[in-house]
């Protein structure tokens, strides 16, 4: 016999609630950013994008330099 969760047709955790509410205000305020602006949005993107790869690059130049 299923459990009664309570009328609630998705299933819920009460563990974790402030992270997962704070990634739903951060998702929504992207799609906002991504709907009104989104030639900022893509030159944030490609600027995070490219830091991200700077930063791997810096990583294995240290790495080979070890060797």
């Amino acid at each position: 016999m299923a459990k009664n969760n309570g009328g609630l047709i998705i299933p819920t955790s009460k563990r974790g609630g402030l992270l997962k509410g704070a990634l739903v205000i951060l998702g929504i305020g992207a799609l906002v950013l991504v709907i009104k602006h989104p030639v900022d949005a893509a030159s944030m993107t490609t600027a995070a994008v490219s830091g991200i790869g700077d930063a791997f690059d810096s990583v294995a130049t240290f790495l080979r330099s070890l060797h």
